[in-house]
């Protein structure tokens, strides 16, 4: 280190200290960044972040209302096609369906006048639809089916564009 006496090998106005002043004229003016920078625009990172994470927020709460209920169909008609294979392999062994006093219970536990023929349970537990509730079940079928098999859906009352039944799918 050169002595105090010694000049300095660079230009400096102003005199050397260990730990200058915060404040002018040793720090340097703003170099802007970008445009809004250059138009004295400064972006600050907490509301951004803020934005961001609201509207994340705000998504997710405000999707299942706008979700049609789709993802719910698919599963009611698979139910529908194991529950018309159970009661085929049902009719299969009894040479009938199940009546609608015995409904759907008839391919889990036998009923009274077919102990000797019945070879099930044809199903392990009946499903319910994925409104939670029971699928229902005619016989005779008035759709050109040997039996009517359907799932009221979101909005459980008959006969509303939401249905699943089984007479569109064969």
């Amino acid at each position: 280190m050169p002595g105090e006496d010694q000049p300095r090998r660079f230009a400096r106005s102003i005199p050397f200290e260990k730990n200058p002043p915060i404040g002018l004229p040793y720090e340097t003016p703003h170099q802007p960044q970008g445009l809004l920078d250059f138009l004295g625009l400064r972006i600050h990172p907490l509301p951004v972040a803020m934005i961001v994470i609201g509207g994340f927020v705000l998504t997710i709460m405000l999707l299942p209302k706008w979700s049609c209920g789709c993802a719910k169909i698919a599963p009611a008609k698979v139910d529908m096609v194991n529950l018309e294979t159970a009661l085929d392999r049902f009719h299969v062994d009894n040479d009938r369906y199940p009546t609608a006093a015995e409904g759907l219970q008839a391919l889990v536990t036998a009923p009274e006048d077919l102990k000797q023929t019945w070879r099930g349970p044809y199903i392990r537990m009946l499903p319910t639809d994925p409104w939670g509730n029971a699928y229902i079940y005619s016989e005779p079928g008035t759709h050109d089916n040997d039996f009517d098999l359907h799932s009221r859906g979101a909005d459980k009352r008959d006969g509303t564009e939401d249905d699943v039944v089984n007479w569109s799918v064969r």
